[in-house]
């Protein structure tokens, strides 16, 4: 089994016994606090490993965790030797060949030393406090514009989207979201096509601009949306997902459509009015010089004759 594999399959395993050495432990944070923290770790070491994150920035956003938690750097570091030694354990349950454990566990190690590297930068200094205010800002940035705002991982699963996006979802918060894909809220043909673009753009390197795709929104109903969709490099340019912004235009289509079938009317209308103008014997040459003739009766002029004769 893949390092990668095995994380996911122990992920939940690792955090529990960690959880039960700190209560062993009496450690102060021994009531779950650090769960969502180490869960957050070796999710960023999966997703590190499979190249879908950068492994500083994730280092980085577990220890803006961290600081929102109220943790000091000390109890940091501790916690994490404590997930080490918990995935230790659990790893030494396996049938695994000591090579392979060695492995695996410099794989974690590399991983734990980057975070406490970061975070000892991070909650030493004000950094954190810009890093803080700075989410703050894009954050009311993307949720205070009217375009669908989103940003995924290779496996089109969500990492960040604005409030507009989660609207066409259905979900009450962004945060509802996060670490799905399109197939837990549309269609499933609409969400195939949706992935099938992303690959596309993901594979190529090349973004595809201000297209139109058809949505149907979590209530059922048909929109339009004119899209743009981008690689999402890391700081080396590995592309390690997708952003997209989407612009409702509904509304537009629809006035677009209006606007072309009225004139379509007025044309016709017009075609119309001019037909009627015109005099039947001007038709008539007009039809005649259109290649249509219209031969008098054969007996039309023999009858007039007659009945002059007869009154002679």
């Amino acid at each position: 089994m893949m390092l990668v594999d095995w994380l996911e399959s122990r992920r939940q395993e690792i955090v529990a016994v960690g959880l039960s050495y700190e209560q062993e432990e009496a450690e102060p944070l021994a009531d779950g606090t650090l769960y969502p923290l180490w869960d957050a770790v070796l999710d960023n070491l999966r997703r590190t490993l499979c190249g879908q994150l950068e492994p500083t920035a994730a280092a980085e956003r577990v220890a803006q965790q961290a600081q929102e938690l109220h943790l000091e750097l000390p109890t940091f570091i501790r916690s994490l030797d404590t997930l080490r030694r918990a995935a230790q354990f659990v790893l030494g349950q396996e049938a695994v060949a000591a090579a392979g454990q060695s492995t695996w566990l410099a794989a974690l190690n590399d991983s734990l030393f980057l975070h406490c590297r970061v975070a000892s930068t991070m909650l030493g200094s004000g950094a954190l406090a810009r890093l803080t205010e700075e989410r703050h800002l894009l954050r009311t940035l993307i949720d205070t514009m009217p375009d669908l705002i989103w940003a995924k991982d290779r496996d089109s699963n969500f990492l960040i989207l604005n409030r507009m996006q989660a609207k066409v979802m259905g979900v009450a918060t962004p945060e509802d979201a996060i670490g799905k894909n399109d197939f837990a809220f549309f269609p499933q043909a609409d969400a195939a096509k949706y992935r099938a673009d992303e690959v596309e753009v993901m594979e190529s390197g090349l973004g595809k601009v201000g297209y139109e795709e058809r949505v149907r929104d979590a209530d059922g109903n048909i929109r339009w949306m004119q899209a743009t969709k981008m690689p999402f490099r890391d700081s080396q340019g590995n592309i390690v997902g997708i952003v997209g912004i989407v612009r409702d235009i509904t509304e537009i289509k629809e006035a677009r459509d209006r606007d072309y079938l009225q004139q379509q009317v007025i044309e016709a209308q017009k075609q119309a009015l001019a037909e009627l103008s015109t005099p039947a014997g001007d038709r008539s040459a007009e039809a005649g010089a259109g290649g249509t003739v219209y031969p008098h009766h054969p007996h039309h002029g023999s009858h007039h004759r007659h009945a002059a004769h007869r009154r002679d």
